[in-house]
């Protein structure tokens, strides 16, 4: 019977936007022992709501092993008429544990999800919690989708070996190319401080990339921002900055998104 370690896990379901859906997943969590540490929840514009719950696993639950919680979640996904499909997910390393759908849903699931970033952005313009209350890795996702619009060419790194860059971007100027490393920190409080914006910058030179960008929801330390002025090719994007990247957006009728003007950020020539 397989164990695992971990005594925290993350739930991500998407289900139909009814009146009493999310008190009913959130007594079944209770009833199997999960203690709810965090919860976020973003409505899409298809009528599915995405819900991300961050647990504790009860110490009887944690000893015995994940399979009876696996096996429970598969049967309420089943009995629900409402839920489209649920994911478990380790923590904080975010490696798929187990997942539980309903087939004929699948293709509206993927649409979904390449449909969240452009849903979390039209939340963000009206209420500024969002972005503190989605997981770091989604908002990793939000900044690559701005990038995208932008007309980049983006790739998401792995987690566990980004190397200090979450997002590598690509645009061609003229038929030539122009890449990019942007680091993403979804702080709340907490000011960015010169040290990590000293080691993006070295990758960006060590790993010849033409520029670096640092983007936050907080802000950043004085030194921080003044050994930005004393080089080329980095900028750094704080809360209002990435606040107007969102506010200059406007959607296009197939649900996609594009910026009105370019990232106000350096660029090297």
């Amino acid at each position: 019977m397989r164990k695992y370690k971990k005594s925290k896990i993350t739930l991500h379901c998407f289900y139909e936007a009814r009146k009493g859906s999310l008190v009913q997943i959130s007594e079944f969590l209770t009833q199997v022992k999960l203690a709810i540490l965090k919860a976020a929840v973003v409505t899409l514009d298809s009528g599915i709501v995405y819900s991300e719950f961050l647990c504790e696993l009860n110490e009887r639950l944690f000893q015995k092993s994940f399979d009876f919680l696996f096996s429970t979640i598969d049967v309420f996904v089943a009995e629900s008429d409402f839920i489209k499909e649920c994911v478990v997910y380790s923590y904080p390393k975010k490696e798929v544990l187990h997942r539980a759908e309903v087939p004929d849903h699948k293709q509206l699931l993927v649409n979904c999800v390449s449909a969240l970033p452009s849903a979390l952005i039209q939340q963000a313009r009206r209420s500024k919690e969002v972005l503190f209350q989605i997981h770091p890795r989604i908002f990793e996702e939000v900044v690559a989708e701005i990038f995208s619009a932008n007309g980049f060419e983006v790739e998401l790194t792995q987690r566990s070996r980004d190397g200090g860059k979450d997002i590598i971007a690509v645009k061609y100027d003229l038929g030539i190319p122009s890449r990019w490393i942007v680091e993403c920190k979804r702080y709340r409080t907490r000011k960015v401080d010169v040290k990590l914006v000293r080691e993006l910058f070295g990758i960006k030179e060590s790993e010849r990339y033409n520029n670096a960008v640092l983007v936050t929801t907080s802000e950043f330390t004085n030194p921080a921002i003044e050994f930005e002025r004393s080089v080329w090719g980095l900028s750094l994007a704080d809360y209002n900055a990435l606040m107007e990247w969102i506010k200059g957006y406007r959607f296009s009728e197939s649900g996609g998104i594009y910026l009105a003007d370019d990232l106000r950020v350096k660029k090297q020539g």
